[in-house]
């Protein structure tokens, strides 16, 4: 009889799948006071960048699966050998991150300051958090798939306008003050609440683990079974390390039960080249408590012009 994971919808043709709301999406309501040049706290930052994060950052996913793996390159034989987690995330906070760009003096004003784009690189922005968040997949499981990849430096723009400054300038609310140039970006505090370990090997041709040898014609998937999941496959994975990793495919299934919760995660591994899906049944898979940071890149980057005395330097 066919291996199938019996805890995984299937449809008539055998084909596994998910609805939209077995994960569904949710609202992040909880802000921190912003890290970088700047301490903000959220009111501040919607005085002043016109975003609130309660009501115009997008909506989430109530989890995020996301692979943290390491290769290492072979060692006499033509296998690289990879360890690691495919963990499930959930979002708990938005952290604003701020960076000082210029500094006018208090004569400034006096003068045209015109409507422009202020620019700085991804890595300055963001500083100490060095990973970012990618999501992708598709279909039902849009926004569950991610991955947190190298902050890349590339050059992060935003359009800064005066106008609105020099109306309050007029008014007298600013008066003739020095003014910082400012951006935000965002990033975005993770819990991980479960992981599956991986330890496998990996060369250009297959992918293999102890005791696959034995039980791989018994349990292999049928590449048709997955279609309807492919939003939660992974390839091209950015591991650390240097080692072999661009040959790897992997498939994740999580359980979700009648509360919407992710109570176990299922993996499926297959090569590019050739292999056919395969559950990988090892592993040691378990519930955890672990945070991290990762920037947000989706949601782009604000700017805007604030007097220097409202400065309050993050923490």
């Amino acid at each position: 009889m066919p291996f199938s994971f019996n805890d995984i919808k299937r449809d008539s043709s055998g084909e596994y799948y998910y609805n939209d709301l077995d994960i569904p999406h949710f609202r992040l309501d909880k802000v921190a006071t912003s890290r970088g040049d700047m301490a903000f706290t959220p009111d501040e930052i919607e005085k002043w960048f016109g975003i609130s994060f309660k009501s115009t950052l997008p909506q989430l996913r109530k989890y995020m699966i996301v692979p943290t793996l390491h290769s290492d390159p072979p060692q006499g034989d033509s296998w690289s050998h990879i360890t690691g987690t495919i963990g499930v995330y959930k979002p708990v906070e938005w952290i604003p991150i701020i960076k000082k760009n210029h500094v006018w003096p208090k004569s400034a004003f006096e003068t045209a300051i015109e409507i422009k784009t202020t620019e700085t690189s991804s890595t300055k922005l963001f500083g100490s958090v060095s990973l970012s968040l990618d999501l992708s997949g598709g279909g039902e499981c849009e926004g569950v798939k991610a991955e947190a990849k190298l902050t890349a430096e590339t050059k992060v723009e935003a359009s800064v306008s005066a106008e609105e400054v020099k109306t309050e300038h007029t008014k007298g609310t600013i008066g003739h003050e020095a003014l910082a140039e400012v951006i935000m970006g965002t990033a975005l505090k993770m819990e991980k609440v479960h992981e599956h370990a991986v330890d496998i090997r990996l060369n250009h041709h297959d992918v293999t683990w102890p005791g696959l040898d034995d039980v791989e014609k018994d349990i292999e998937i049928n590449d048709r079974d997955l279609s309807r999941v492919h939003g939660l496959q992974f390839r091209d994975i950015q591991m650390s390390g240097s080692g072999s990793s661009n040959y790897l495919q992997v498939q994740a299934l999580p359980v979700v039960n009648d509360k919407k919760d992710i109570t176990q995660l299922h993996l499926v591994l297959s090569h590019t080249t050739w292999r056919p899906w395969v559950p990988y049944l090892k592993g040691i898979e378990k519930s955890v408590e672990q945070e991290t940071v990762l920037s947000y890149p989706a949601w782009g980057v604000v700017g805007s012009i604030i007097p220097l005395k409202e400065e309050k330097k993050a923490k």
